[in-house]
C-alpha cells in the first residue's frame, strides 16, 4: 500500500488487528478514525477523498 513505509505494518491493520482485536474496521465506533484520515491516497481530490470514504464504510457495513 502507498501509506505502508517498506518493512512497517500497516497503521489500520495494526489499530483494528493488532490492538483493538476487530476483523475489520467496521467494528469500531471511531470510523471513520484519524487513521483512515492520515493515510489518504494521494491522487483523489477531497470530494472523491470524502466519496472514497463514504464507499469503504458501505462495503464493511456490508459484512457487520
Amino acid at each position: 500500500m502507498f501509506h505502508v513505509p517498506e518493512g512497517k505494518a500497516c497503521t489500520i491493520y495494526e489499530c483494528t488487528v493488532t490492538t483493538n482485536k476487530h476483523g475489520n474496521c467496521g467494528k469500531c465506533d471511531k470510523l471513520p478514525c484519524d487513521i483512515w484520515r492520515s493515510t489518504r491516497d494521494p491522487k483523489f481530490t477531497d470530494e472523491e477523498f470524502e466519496e472514497n470514504i463514504k464507499e469503504r464504510i458501505a462495503n464493511l457495513e456490508k459484512f457487520n
